[in-house]
């Protein structure tokens, strides 16, 4: 046993070490993203490279920057940084497209992922731990990624295929709509060969195998519509200082296509 937690304390050193180092070396590359105005300007990317429509930016890439690096930012003169909370966006989309009651509820509960894990479980909600609430992230993304794949969750939590399936069935419990929801999803793409997510948008799904297209298409269904959401978000972010404040945390309405921007 000595041995075993000389090994772990040393892996942890070396994991500091390699975090450590490499907030250096980005560090160090920054000044040449730095443009003759004092600002750095990445290239952003709205349609994104994995079909998905994700938002990412290159050159450089903010979302590589560490975060010691991010709080030496300052707006111009006259502007002012505004943060979003962009926390479970993907599970909230997909509880408005699903209708599913339950779902909305564990996102309104404080700890999504706490309360799936009570749920899936016989742990009390105060009681779940920081260990068991990581494993129901994991179960949750792997889940909504694939619509249900018991290969792709066993592959995401390195279990069996047996255990992987049980997991998803005590997920789909809690959440009944939201499984048939994704199973429509799986079933229509297969025939279609393409999937449509919030506001109509189309991905196509050529040339992929029967397994791709199914998670694909789930995995659209919940990227691509955060991607379109965030661009609407983006654009009404203008008229953020007009309009009454709100509860960012609470569950609400995706917009329509009328009052979208």
């Amino acid at each position: 046993m000595q041995g075993l937690h000389e090994a772990a304390e040393t892996m942890a050193k070396i994991i500091e070490w390699k975090t450590r180092f490499s907030t250096l070396n980005s560090l160090r590359k920054r000044p040449a993203d730095v443009s003759a105005d004092g600002c750095i300007h990445p290239d952003w990317k709205t349609i994104g490279a994995d079909g998905t429509s994700r938002i990412y930016g290159e050159n450089p890439s903010p979302t590589s920057l560490p975060k010691a690096a991010r709080r030496a930012f300052r707006a111009p003169e006259g502007k002012r940084w505004m943060g979003f909370d962009w926390m479970q966006a993907e599970v909230r989309i997909l509880a408005a497209l699903s209708g599913d009651e339950a779902l909305k509820e564990a996102v309104n509960s404080g700890d999504y992922h706490r309360s799936v894990y009570s749920g899936m479980s016989s742990c009390l909600f105060e009681d779940v731990t920081d260990d068991q609430r990581e494993k129901s992230k994991v179960i949750t993304y792997s889940i909504l990624y694939s619509g249900g794949d018991s290969y792709h969750v066993a592959t995401e939590l390195g279990i069996s295929q047996h255990d992987a399936a049980e997991e998803v069935r005590k997920y789909f419990r809690l959440f009944p709509k939201l499984k048939d929801f994704l199973q429509s999803v799986r079933s229509t793409a297969v025939s279609t060969r393409h999937v449509r997510s919030y506001m109509n948008r189309l991905r196509r799904l050529d040339g992929m195998d029967l397994r791709k297209i199914q998670n694909q298409a789930c995995n659209s269904m919940g990227q691509q519509s955060c991607g379109t959401l965030l661009k609407i978000a983006l654009i009404k972010s203008h008229r953020i200082p007009e309009s009454p404040a709100r509860n960012p945390s609470a569950m609400g309405d995706l917009p329509n296509a009328d009052d979208a921007i």
